[in-house]
């Protein structure tokens, strides 16, 4: 998971630069601006996590040599790397939805994906072991991404 993160600290840098700029077109009632610039900001995000996910995949074998000095990883890098764009996405939507003041929302939503993925972890783990953990990281993060995108499109859309 490190690795497949480590990307996501521009991301990361990038979306916490939203979060003023969104408080400002929502107190300032700038509806069309936000839908516009949200728009062009997942575009963004798309492009850049497509493009990490794909290279860390394609480099799965040295990415896991360097990191871990060892290939046992390779299978789990290709494995996870797929999830790289809802990862990073939800990050930036996150960011987004404190601009519009839903912090309280984004709470919520994090506390529904822990409650689940301590769940999936207890139940899948013993009868499937490291599968039960993929598959729990996977529903986790798309659970939390969608989620918060539909908790962001239903904000836009009633502004």
């Amino acid at each position: 998971m490190p690795l497949l993160l480590f990307p996501n600290i521009i991301v990361l840098t990038f979306s916490s630069l939203l979060i003023p700029e969104f408080t400002e077109f929502s107190t300032k009632s700038e509806y069309l601006t936000i839908k516009r610039v949200s728009k062009k900001i997942l575009n963004i995000t798309i492009f850049f996590s497509v493009i990490v996910s794909m290279l860390i995949f394609i480099y799965a074998s040295q990415l896991s040599l360097f990191m871990y000095k060892s290939q046992s990883a390779v299978i789990y890098i290709k494995i996870l790397s797929p999830l790289i764009p809802i990862m990073y996405l939800d990050s930036v939507v996150d960011a987004m939805l404190k601009g519009l003041n839903k912090q309280v929302a984004v709470l919520v939503i994090n506390i529904i994906d822990l409650i689940t993925t301590i769940s999936l972890i207890y139940i899948l783990i013993p009868k499937f072991g490291i599968s039960g953990y993929v598959s729990t990281i996977y529903f986790s993060e798309l659970l939390n991404f969608f989620l918060s995108y539909f908790t962001f499109k239903k904000t836009v859309s009633h502004s």
